[in-house]
């Protein structure tokens, strides 16, 4: 939801200035890293059709002085998320929340079913290219999602960032919950309409977020 992106950007603005221009890792970055054999791992188990793996090599939306802050919404937490979570990528990375994501994936795929059904999210000419025919909209047996499964797979190739480049990769989900007030509330919640008495509670939420990040 581009409500969400916006707000976080609002509010990062107290912590950060200005934004700057950043890159997720690229197919060149990740084949001289020796970690190639995990991209293809994983690519083959989502059931990645043939030796042409997709890479986009975005810009971030959000990236502030070598630190790349991605949102992760509704669908990004599915069963094809899970799938890529589980590759040894995440053993080197104990800055990641993956144990979190995980839960995530499990606990609210229904979620994901109900923002992920259209045309262009379920399924797309560009997704099938790399991962067939997707099945009937939300159904799972046979193929699935295809477009779902290029979405976790593009997750995973971003998170490779880090090891590959100089930037950090800080990821917040939705479900991310806050503590305010003696309350606990999700970010997803904050975020669509942040209130004044968020904001402190919300800039010790990050703080703490890029501090363990920083010492991992």
């Amino acid at each position: 939801m581009l409500l969400r992106k916006k707000n976080l950007s609002l509010l990062l603005k107290e912590l950060f200035p200005a934004e700057e221009k950043a890159l997720y890792s690229a197919y060149k970055d990740i084949k001289i890293s020796a970690h190639l054999a995990l991209l293809e791992d994983v690519y083959k188990e989502l059931g990645g059709l043939g030796d042409k793996i997709p890479f986009t090599n975005e810009h971030p939306e959000l990236s502030y002085n070598g630190l790349i802050i991605e949102l992760d919404e509704e669908l990004q937490f599915n069963r094809y998320r899970a799938i890529t979570l589980r590759s040894p990528l995440y053993d080197v990375m104990p800055w990641f929340p993956a144990a979190n994501y995980k839960l995530y994936c499990r606990r609210y795929e229904s979620e994901c079913t109900k923002a992920g059904l259209a045309f262009g999210k379920w399924s797309s000419p560009s997704a099938e290219t790399f991962f067939g025919k997707s099945s009937e909209g939300g159904e799972f047996f046979g193929n699935g999602s295809a477009e779902w499964k290029l979405k976790a797979f593009t997750a995973f190739v971003n998170d490779f960032t880090p090891l590959c480049r100089k930037e950090k990769l800080l990821r917040l989900s939705i479900y991310d919950e806050l503590l305010l007030s003696g309350s606990r509330i999700s970010l997803g919640k904050i975020l669509l309409s942040p209130k004044k008495e968020h904001v402190p509670g919300f800039l010790k939420f990050m703080e703490r977020r890029i501090t363990a990040l920083n010492i991992s």
